[in-house]
Order: C-alpha cells, then structure tokens, then sequence
C-alpha cells in the first residue's frame, strides 16, 4: 500500500524542514501529487531517495553534487 504525507507530516516524521520539502517538489526532486493546493508525498520513495542520496555522499547529507 503506498503511504502518501502531507508536507507537514513528512516534515515532522523525516527532520527535514516543510520549506525544504516544498521547494523540492516545485523543483520535481520529490515525487508528489497535488490535491489542489495541498502537496503530498509518496513516504517510500522518499525514504528511498534520501538512503540512496546518503550512501552516493558517503553519509553526509549536506554535500551538493
């Protein structure tokens, strides 16, 4: 079953901030639905993204590539 989240909610269950969230979805970096204004999240794509994002940067986050 997929888990869809608001961004509020995948905010507060994953740490990274709702502005951070939001502006990644604008930019098609998340893969989202629209419900009219309202964003929300497939969880498990998003948990994989950021796994796999960990492990290219060797753990640290905060690299750019």
């Amino acid at each position: 079953m997929i888990r869809m989240m608001k961004l509020k909610e995948a905010s507060e269950q994953t740490g990274l901030s709702y502005y951070y969230l939001r502006k990644a979805c604008l930019n098609g970096e998340i893969v989202h639905i629209r419900a009219g204004n309202k964003f929300l999240i497939n969880m498990d794509w998003l948990e994989k993204h950021l796994n796999e994002q960990g492990m290219e940067n060797d753990g640290r986050m905060d690299q750019t590539s």
